[in-house]
C-alpha cells in the first residue's frame, strides 16, 4: 500500500466553531442531522477538473469529533497526493462553445476572415488576429495557436486554488508544476491511471481506519418474550437475533438469561477481546427491569480503533 503523510496541515479549529459557520475551514461541510440519518462532516476536493468527495458519518466514527478528524485527515492526504490544476492548465481546457479544437483561439468574419488568439493576463485581455486571405487557412489558425502558446509562457505559475493553505501545500509538494507550459494544443490536464490508482489507495486505507462498531439491544418482543439483537460492523455488518421467554419467570430473570446469552453472542461474533470490552462497560446480566417500562428498549453501543484488535 502506498504511504501517503496525514500529519495536520491546516489549523485545527474548535469543530462547534466550523460546524456553526464561525471559522470555515477549506473542504469541509457539516451535513445536519435529518430525521433518522445521523449528522456527518463532508469532504470535498477538486482536483484536475474531478470533484474528490467523501462522507464521515457520525455513528459511523462514534462522535461528531472523531468524525471530523476522519474527514480533515482525508482531506490533507488528497491535497497532499493529488495536484491542483495551474493556471496555465485551467487555460488549456476547452469550454463546451469551443469550435477550433485550441482554448483561446477561435475564427471570426468581422471585419474579413481571421483566425484569433486571445487570452487573460494579469495585465488583461490580449488579442491578435491573422488574415486568413494574407496566410491562407491553415496557416492563419497555426500563427494563433503559436501566440496562444507564447502567451502561456508569459502567465503567472500559480496554481488555480482559492484557499490560500491549500495553495501553500500545493507549492510545497509540487512545486515542478509550476515550471511547465502546457502544449496550447491539449485539452488541459484529464486525471491519469496514476491519479486514479492513487487516489483508489486513499480510500482504501480510510476504510481500514474506520472503527469496529459493536451494537446490542434488548427490547420487550410481546407480552411474554425479550429480544436480544447483536450488530458487529467490521466492512459489512454481522447481524444476530436471541429471544427469551419471560412466560414463567419473572422480567428480571429474563434479563439476567438474555445478558449471559448475549454476552457468549458477542463472543462468537467478536471474540473474547472485544466481548470482555463490551462487558466491562455494559455489565449485560445485571441491568434493572426498571429500564424495560414504558416499552424503552435499552441500547449500548461500542467502538473499537482498527489498530485494537487484529484483522
Amino acid at each position: 500500500m502506498m504511504a501517503y503523510d496525514t500529519l495536520d496541515l491546516l489549523p485545527s479549529p474548535c469543530v462547534e466553531a466550523v460546524r456553526d459557520g464561525r471559522e470555515p475551514i477549506y473542504g469541509l461541510q457539516r451535513l445536519p442531522h435529518r430525521g433518522g440519518i445521523s449528522g456527518a462532516w463532508r469532504a470535498t476536493v477538486k482536483r484536475q477538473g474531478r470533484h474528490i468527495a467523501r462522507t464521515f458519518k457520525d455513528s459511523t466514527y462514534g462522535s461528531e469529533q472523531a468524525a471530523f478528524e476522519q474527514a480533515r485527515a482525508y482531506r490533507d492526504t488528497v491535497i497532499r497526493a493529488l495536484p491542483p490544476m495551474t493556471l496555465r492548465e485551467k487555460a488549456t481546457r476547452l469550454r463546451s462553445n469551443n469550435t477550433s479544437g485550441v482554448a483561446g483561439v477561435y475564427r471570426n468574419h468581422d471585419p474579413a476572415p481571421r483566425w484569433v488568439a486571445y487570452i487573460c493576463l494579469p495585465q488583461g485581455v490580449r488579442t491578435k488576429g491573422f488574415s486568413v486571405t494574407r496566410y491562407g487557412e491553415e496557416a492563419a489558425k497555426a500563427r494563433a495557436v503559436a501566440q496562444r502558446q507564447e502567451w502561456l509562457a508569459h502567465m503567472p505559475p500559480a496554481f488555480h486554488i482559492a484557499s490560500q493553505e491549500a495553495a501553500a501545500t500545493a507549492h510545497r509538494h509540487f512545486p515542478e508544476r509550476l515550471e511547465c507550459v502546457p502544449d496550447a494544443t491539449n485539452t488541459g490536464r484529464i486525471p491519469s491511471e496514476a491519479d486514479d490508482a492513487i487516489l483508489n489507495d486513499i480510500n482504501r486505507r480510510f476504510d481500514d481506519l474506520r472503527p469496529l462498531r459493536l451494537r446490542v439491544s434488548i427490547q420487550r418482543h410481546g407480552a411474554d418474550r425479550l429480544r436480544g439483537t447483536v450488530a458487529f460492523t467490521r466492512r459489512s455488518t454481522l447481524l444476530k437475533q436471541i429471544d427469551v421467554s419471560i412466560r414463567n419467570r419473572s422480567l428480571g430473570a429474563g434479563l439476567a438469561v438474555i445478558g449471559v446469552r448475549l454476552h457468549a453472542l458477542i463472543q462468537d461474533l467478536c471474540g473474547p477481546e472485544i466481548a470482555q470490552t463490551f462487558h466491562d462497560g455494559h455489565p449485560l446480566p445485571t441491568l434493572h427491569p426498571g429500564i424495560l417500562e414504558g416499552g424503552q428498549a435499552i441500547i449500548a453501543t461500542l467502538y473499537i480503533p482498527r489498530c485494537a484488535t487484529a484483522e
